[in-house]
């Protein structure tokens, strides 16, 4: 029987940690990536001007979540966003309201 080596454990725990980071999905893969998407979009402590606010308020008044989520995916993909698509996508269908 082999003995029990702790670098050898730690060793495995950050490899499946690695691992973990490379799935589109998962908690870590979401803030592996933040980092970037925080350079790419503005902090939300930013305003929106009123008039934004006014179609926004509208959007959500005649559509719902899941309807939102897959039209922002959608354009989040022809923006060349495929990562934040493909999240998007998978929140819509997690909001699907015909059951």
């Amino acid at each position: 029987m082999k003995k029990f080596n702790i670098q050898d454990w730690k060793n495995k725990q950050l490899s499946e940690q690695i691992k973990a980071q490379d799935v589109p999905g998962t908690a870590a893969f979401m803030g592996k990536n933040m980092g970037s998407s925080k350079e790419r979009y503005p902090s939300p402590q930013e305003s929106i001007s009123d008039g934004d606010r006014f179609a926004l308020q509208k959007i959500i008044s005649n559509y719902d979540l899941e309807t939102i989520l897959f039209n922002i995916g959608e354009i989040a993909g022809r923006s060349g966003m495929s990562d934040e698509e493909y999240e998007l996508k998978r929140m819509a269908r997690i909001f699907k309201t015909d059951v």
